[in-house]
């Protein structure tokens, strides 16, 4: 396993506040396991990061009824999944389409707690990979344009 893909599931578990333990029994093994996992001692078969990335998905989106939160994907060329950011409904701002219409940048207002500032995000992603995320955001366009009437979702400069 990649030290990337360590680093991921490392960042993911903190990031939810899982212990080793609670992560493996996700997936069904101990916490032993994880941590070899974790610490590179063991590689993580491909199937059982695939399962942790769609758990995960559906642990965060179970969280709160009235929070969307995507996760967004870039795909390596043997075609595994890894997590390049996230998206929420409470956050969404506006997106922009790419010429060709292949991509799509979302912006989304972030709080940096470092410097106490809030700022614009914008991630950009590969619409083919992530019809999940283009479905929630079109969505999330419509229901802001309803409640502030402006324009969202325009093109490219």
């Amino acid at each position: 396993m990649s030290e990337q893909r360590r680093a991921q599931i490392r960042q993911i578990r903190g990031i939810l506040g899982l212990s080793a333990a609670e992560a493996g029994q996700l997936l069904g093994v101990t916490e032993k396991a994880w941590q070899h996992w974790e610490s590179g001692i063991r590689n993580m078969p491909d199937t059982k990061y695939q399962l942790f990335l769609t758990k995960v998905g559906n642990q965060i989106n179970n969280t709160d009824p009235h929070c969307d939160l995507i996760v967004v994907y870039l795909y390596d060329n043997e075609g595994y999944p890894s997590p390049i950011g996230s998206l929420s409904n409470l956050n969404y701002l506006s997106h922009v389409y790419s010429e060709d219409g292949k991509s799509m940048c979302v912006d989304s207002l972030i709080l940096d707690l470092k410097a106490n500032l809030r700022r614009r995000n914008r991630i950009c992603f590969n619409i083919k990979d992530n019809v999940h995320a283009k479905r929630a955001v079109e969505r999330w366009a419509n229901s802001v344009k309803d409640e502030f009437d402006f324009n969202v979702g325009e093109r490219w400069l």
